[in-house]
Parts: C-alpha cells; sequence; structure tokens
C-alpha cells in the first residue's frame, strides 16, 4: 500500500456506499508502508468492523468471483 494507490479515496468512497447499504463491508487485500496510517484512517471515518485490512493474499485472484466488488 503506497499513497498511490489511494486506497483512502476507497475507504472514503465505501463510506457513501455504506450509507445506502449499511450491511456494506470493506476488506483492503495488500501491505506496504502506508497499512498503518490507513488502518488509522479507517478507524476515523468508519465504523468498527466494518473495514478490515487482509494483508497480502497470494489467493486473491481466487477470492474476487466472490466479491461484489472491487476497486
Amino acid at each position: 500500500m503506497t499513497p498511490r494507490k489511494q486506497v483512502d479515496e476507497a475507504i472514503w468512497a465505501y463510506e457513501l456506499v455504506r450509507v445506502l447499504h449499511a450491511d456494506a463491508r470493506l476488506v483492503v487485500f495488500g501491505d506496504g508502508p502506508d497499512r498503518h496510517r490507513l488502518e488509522r484512517y479507517a478507524t476515523l471515518v468508519s465504523e468498527p468492523g466494518c473495514v478490515r485490512f487482509a494483508g497480502y493474499r497470494a489467493d486473491l485472484p481466487a477470492l474476487l468471483p466472490h466479491v461484489d466488488v472491487y476497486w
């Protein structure tokens, strides 16, 4: 995770979606130098448990068919 990937923008956009779909959850895959800042940001703008940071997953392509939306 780096600032150029704009994960903070994805978290903010997710919060807008959550206004209409309160049961929506965001799972962020990946790791990097910006992860701790993004985790803090998510705790400031989202309800507890709504944003999950899952870290690096080698099996990400196998997980994508099970998501409704991805960024």
